[in-house]
């Protein structure tokens, strides 16, 4: 701080901007230091991530435009959120946003179906929490496609299926009597199997 003096040797004033500049200075070049670490996370996220704001998209990542079938995250801005969900899906997003932006909370992990620019499905597990874009409140969507994990589960289903008939046929062919029991016996197993009821 400098004092300020008139002519006659008198106390007329504080001078203290520079450094109130200086300071201002360091904290703005902090808050962009710190954003630019939030956009390089957010561009190199393995995760989706999306922000809407009025039911339209105004922020998509690069993965998260890849998911989508999308060349580049500018093929997804301004699109609808719905668009991009299956319709069977719809009335729980929206519940899910009008409890993001009622009660300002996260919305946990939940199983949808989401839609390709393509129209082509992906099963995918989605999270969403409020956020403020443009001085608006918002809502960031995170997302991964979990195709794969659900195809790996169903094809383990199905080896456990096949493997309880195995073991059925077994049983049953050495606890019964005739051939027909034996033949029934598969017959009954493989229908468990495929999931076929008479």
């Amino acid at each position: 701080n400098t004092l300020l003096r008139h002519s006659d040797g008198s106390t007329v004033g504080i001078a203290s901007l520079p450094i109130a500049i200086t300071e201002r200075k360091k904290e703005t070049q902090a808050l962009q230091e710190s954003e630019e670490r939030y956009r390089k996370l957010v561009d190199l996220s393995p995760l989706g991530i999306i922000i809407h704001t009025g039911g339209l998209i105004v922020f998509c990542n690069p993965t998260g435009a890849k998911m989508l079938g999308a060349n580049s995250p500018q093929e997804i801005l301004g699109m609808p959120i719905v668009n991009l969900i299956a319709p069977e899906y719809r009335n729980i997003l929206e519940e899910r946003i009008s409890s993001i932006y009622e009660h300002h909370t996260t919305v946990g992990a939940m199983e949808e179906l989401l839609v390709r620019l393509d129209g082509a499905m992906f099963d995918a597990e989605v999270s969403a929490l409020p956020t403020v874009h443009n001085h608006k409140p918002a809502v960031q969507v995170v997302f991964t496609d979990i195709s794969d994990r659900k195809r790996s589960q169903g094809q383990i289903v199905q080896q456990l299926l096949r493997l309880q008939a195995l073991y059925d046929l077994h049983y049953h062919a050495g606890h019964s009597q005739t051939i027909e029991q034996i033949y029934n016996a598969g017959l009954r197993a493989l229908e468990r199997t495929l999931g076929i009821t008479r």
